[in-house]
């Protein structure tokens, strides 16, 4: 380490586990980190192996940390993080490949990590940047990631609607870069049946996108209990005691 440095041990070290995956004809993915510091090895990117390029919170929420001198911007200038290139977003972390020519995939975040309920404004402004990236640097894929950092606090559910609008934005940016989430989540995901303007019948004043709608309350009521259950119909006996096409055991061939 000392020798060659982390760039260089990092990237022999990845290069080696790789090999057999791309000699067999697969296409892997590697995270590209390596690159901001060392981007002499992009030179080195075998065929076939495809730098990952990931960002998890959006250009808006960065700048508002960063320019409001938080304890969080102090903690990352601490550990040597760049916070202008943090700030630019997807397009700063991949102008490195994207000025080389070196094909890329984009990795924005679900946003539901370190969160009991998620945080989907910063996931919907972080994925819109990865595909605006993606889209003007012809990137190969869009891969939306979830983490469980420190234990899977968010139920499953939490991610649905990163995951609607995700699909939806990498399919077609211009298309659903208004996407109405909870209306999705509503119609084509819980298949919710409600009123149109996402309210419960129930619930006081107008709805509020996103975590009045029935979609949302349905993910976040308190458990109901179960129906109980309704008495079996009766079924006419055959005579020996027991329905059509049940056997009397006594009556078994031994």
């Amino acid at each position: 380490m000392a020798e060659q440095g982390p760039g260089e041990v990092y990237f022999s070290f990845v290069t080696r586990l790789m090999a057999p995956w791309l000699e067999a004809g697969y296409t892997v993915e590697f995270w590209a980190d390596v690159f901001a510091e060392n981007p002499e090895l992009m030179d080195r990117v075998p065929p076939g192996a495809v730098p990952v390029v990931w960002q998890y919170d959006g250009p808006r929420l960065l700048s508002e940390v960063i320019d409001g001198d938080t304890p969080e911007a102090r903690t990352w200038q601490r550990l040597g993080a760049d916070l202008d290139n943090l700030r630019g977003g997807f397009r700063s972390r991949g102008k490195v490949l994207s000025d080389a020519g070196v094909p890329f995939w984009v990795a924005p975040g679900a946003g539901n990590w370190n969160s009991l309920l998620g945080r989907i404004d910063n996931a919907v402004d972080n994925m819109l940047d990865a595909a605006e990236t993606g889209r003007e640097n012809a990137a190969g894929g869009f891969l939306l990631t979830s983490w469980g950092d420190h234990g899977h606090w968010d139920a499953p559910s939490v991610a649905y609607g990163p995951v609607v609008f995700g699909g939806a934005v990498s399919w077609s940016l211009e298309a659903n870069r208004d996407l109405d989430i909870a209306a999705v989540l509503d119609d084509h995901v819980l298949l919710d049946e409600g009123p149109p303007d996402g309210r419960r019948p129930d619930a006081p004043g107008p709805g509020v996108p996103g975590s009045g709608s029935a979609a949302a309350q349905r993910l976040t009521d308190r458990p109901r209990p179960l129906p109980r259950p309704r008495p079996a119909p009766a079924v006419p006996s055959d005579g020996t005691g027991h329905g059509p096409g049940r056997h009397d055991a006594r009556r078994l061939p031994r």
